[in-house]
């Protein structure tokens, strides 16, 4: 809810110097749900400076996005300049008028691309909230911020050569939360970091807002 304000939006391609598409941007949507492990999203942007011929959009770029809030009586700074995002897919370019295009882009977090790059062959030890951070902070390389509710148990895991999404999806489902005694554990990212707790630490989270129709 509420207005946003874009303060930068970036495309980097591979040897390129970063092209700043924020005054020709037409629309920035950023999904996130308990059900998804990563964030992804869309960008349209009008390009009526030939981007083709500044560098090649081939759906293999980096994003780097900066967003702001001010409509909600306090500014939030939604900040992904150093933890930027993948782009993975051109979805659609159309012409509009003469030498004017306009792309539709989809991109997910880098997280995505480097757990599609690497696998886990090694043993690993611990409660499963500790792997899951070593896995995120290790095989992940995330900086983004951890929201990780202890669970019970020591635990050793062999790595059966799987990606690292696989193995935390295995820990996700056989953690007991340590405080609440119950098997409901999430892994999904938001806008602010990782979360990988249970339903009973959401249920126990204070009332950020209240909704009301008239």
């Amino acid at each position: 809810a509420g207005e946003f304000e874009l303060e930068l939006a970036e495309i980097i391609s591979v040897g390129e110097d970063p092209i700043d598409v924020t005054a020709e941007v037409m629309e920035v949507v950023i999904y996130e749900d308990t059900q998804n492990v990563v964030l992804s999203g869309s960008l349209i942007f009008k390009d009526n400076f030939n981007l083709t011929n500044i560098m090649p959009l081939l759906g293999q770029e980096i994003l780097r996005l900066k967003l702001s809030t001010p409509s909600l009586g306090f500014s939030e700074i939604i900040d992904f300049t150093e933890q930027v995002f993948f782009i993975h897919e051109i979805e659609t370019t159309i012409p509009v008028g003469d030498m004017n295009q306009v792309h539709l882009i989809n991109f997910i977090s880098m997280e995505a691309m480097i757990n599609q790059r690497k696998k886990i062959s090694k043993t690993l030890k611990g409660t499963y909230a500790d792997i899951v951070k070593s896995i995120l902070r290790g095989e992940l390389e995330s900086t983004k911020d951890l929201f990780i509710e202890p669970s019970s148990g020591i635990k050793q895991i062999i790595g059966p050569n799987w990606h690292p999404f696989d193995i935390i999806e295995m820990a996700k489902r056989e953690s007991v939360s340590k405080e609440h005694a119950s098997p409901t554990y999430l892994f999904y990212e938001t806008m602010w970091g990782f979360h990988f707790r249970s339903l009973e630490s959401l249920y126990a989270a204070p009332t950020t807002a209240y909704y009301t129709t008239s």
